[in-house]
């Protein structure tokens, strides 16, 4: 079979060896007794003996063994060929098969998280942590010299490497296996085969430009909260501030897919999970005035007037604390139309806005929450 041991490092990070004698290990026996380097404890099957492994450069700190041989006695020996092993002496081989590589789980929408075979692994030191979720966030080698202005932009780069080479080795110290964590010469990153990461997921599904409501709704599943929710770097101001940016563009990212989703739902004739849509983005951002209009629409298609007469008056409050604004004529003919028991298109949610005429001027820009801004209040 094959057996994994400590053998080799090239990496100047990484500690180890790079050869043991000719790339060979003879004969050595291995019992309860018998511990040290490029040996194996198998004392339930008694003295054992290891033939020779092959240089992986893509393991860090581990080699293989190509050939083992338990014997009652201890007795025989393994040589080694690149492509077959040969035993002389009793033999009692088992077919060579391959390890399925367990992967870790970095969960960073909302609150960070990062399991290991289905348990929590916890790291103590914040700066681990956040040199760790960065490396999972990039999706991607990144510099080491990135890596020094991110941590400690105002400290000559030689001091900042050093802090970084300490760092890198508190990282590999806590993770459950060092091979996660990749180095080549400049360039840090983690094995891309041996992790998973939410943010990546989400951003993938919604990389159709225009996903379907299964994307959509896959997507939103992955979206706990904001990015990194509740974790800072109190003495990084850039790591601060990457935190803050990549936030806002998940946030955005993350309301589009609901919008897009609300009319999804709305225009299947399927009002429920279009208004727990609508809602969930309010959670977010509740001077969305447009979905503010369009959960007291579909409120209204339901025939649950009440719910959106109180929705109107929620969106009215939110405007007047938050803008010191009243709503757009639009959303009042929306409450209008309700308030009268008047029929609503059944596939539309807002009743269209008249066209500016041919020549007129652009409109202002809008704002986050989706109004142009009062420029009374501003004078």
């Amino acid at each position: 079979g094959i057996v994994e041991f400590g053998l080799i490092e090239d990496n100047p990070d990484q500690i180890g060896t790079d050869q043991i004698g000719t790339d060979q290990i003879g004969a050595a026996q291995i019992g309860p007794e018998h511990t040290g380097p490029g040996q194996v404890d198998f004392s339930q099957n008694g003295p054992a003996q290891i033939g020779v492994r092959e240089l992986n450069p893509q393991q860090v700190g581990t080699g293989e063994v190509n050939a083992l041989q338990v014997l009652p006695n201890g007795c025989g020996s393994f040589i080694h060929h690149p492509h077959q092993s040969a035993v002389h002496g009793r033999m009692n081989s088992t077919p060579s098969t391959t390890t399925k590589k367990e992967t870790i789980s970095i969960q960073l929408l909302g609150p960070p998280l990062v399991e290991w075979q289905g348990s929590t692994l916890r790291i103590a030191r914040r700066s681990v942590r956040a040199l760790l979720f960065y490396l999972a966030a990039f999706e991607g080698p990144v510099s080491r010299g990135q890596l020094c202005f991110l941590f400690w932009p105002d400290i000559p780069e030689a001091h900042a490497r050093r802090n970084l080479t300490r760092l890198l080795t508190h990282l590999r110290m806590a993770l459950p296996d060092p091979a996660l964590l990749l180095t080549s010469g400049d360039l840090v990153s983690l094995a891309p085969e041996r992790y998973l990461c939410d943010v990546h997921a989400f951003q993938q599904l919604l990389a159709d430009p225009s996903p379907g409501r299964g994307l959509l709704e896959q997507a939103l599943q992955h979206y706990r909260g904001p990015f990194l929710s509740g974790f800072y770097l109190a003495d990084s101001a850039e790591f601060e501030s990457w935190i803050t940016q990549k936030r806002s563009e998940l946030e955005i990212a993350y309301l589009r897919a609901l919008d897009r989703l609300i009319d999804s739902c709305t225009a299947d004739h399927e009002f429920e999970p279009a208004i727990q849509a609508a809602r969930r983005y309010l959670e977010t951002d509740d001077l969305a005035e447009e979905i503010h209009r369009k959960l007291i629409s579909l409120y209204g298609q339901q025939g649950e007037r009440a719910k959106a007469l109180h929705q109107h008056e929620q969106c009215l409050a939110v405007l007047e604390r938050e803008l010191g604004t009243d709503p757009l004529p639009e959303t009042t003919a929306i409450y209008q139309a309700v308030l009268h028991g008047q029929s609503l298109a059944a596939q539309g949610t807002t009743l269209p806005p008249t066209p500016p005429p041919l020549g007129s001027p652009p409109p202002p820009d809008i704002s986050p929450g989706g109004r142009a801004p009062n420029l009374s209040i501003l004078v």
